[in-house]
């Protein structure tokens, strides 16, 4: 295929994609990604301490918040890669901590799922048998899903790590050239 077929192709799938189209529906993922706190703009007081850090000042002012030259952009944009890395760190770790022995059976009893679903259900003795059976097959669906879920996170928390991680070598790679260039001068 030339590559005309190929981008014409490609905008109709694009054209297709999904996602919310609401405003009801953007507004309800508008967020996901920031509900754990691993791709939150970073804490001020984290990137000061390590701003401190980086341009090794026991004590750093607001001004120093601003950025005025190319160097200290540089060691801003870095304190805040740093910063967005220990939150990415601290999600998943947390994570793994808080499921790292929980099965998803522990997590939801079957006696729990029954009290949940049991009133939606009516039935008479002769029908305990199947109900049960029905109730045991959602139960079982449900765990599942669960599991599934637990997955899914965890997947996202281990990309966010490391996005956090590339975007901190390349912080850290445009500081360390400036700060070269800038010791070059003097």
């Amino acid at each position: 295929m030339s590559s005309d077929p190929i981008s014409r192709r490609n905008r109709n799938n694009a054209k297709r994609s999904t996602g919310p189209k609401s405003k009801d529906g953007k507004a309800k993922v508008a967020r996901n990604a920031q509900k754990h706190g691993a791709t939150t703009q970073p804490d001020p007081a984290s990137v000061a301490t390590w701003l401190a850090i980086i341009l090794d000042q026991p004590e750093i002012m607001a001004q120093d918040l601003i950025p005025t030259g190319d160097q200290a952009y540089r060691a801003l944009a870095l304190a805040r890669a740093d910063a967005r890395l220990i939150a990415a760190e601290n999600a998943l770790l947390e994570f793994e901590q808080h499921h790292a022995n929980v099965s998803p059976r522990e997590e939801l009893g079957f006696d729990e799922f029954v009290e949940r679903v049991l009133p939606a259900c009516e039935f008479g003795p002769n029908r305990h048998a199947r109900v049960t059976a029905v109730l045991e097959l959602q139960y079982s669906a449900q765990l599942s899903q669960m599991a599934h879920e637990r997955r899914e996170r965890r997947r996202l928390l281990k990309r966010y790590l490391s996005e956090a991680k590339s975007k901190r070598r390349k912080a850290f790679a445009a500081w360390l050239e400036i700060s070269q260039r800038e010791a070059a001068k003097a």
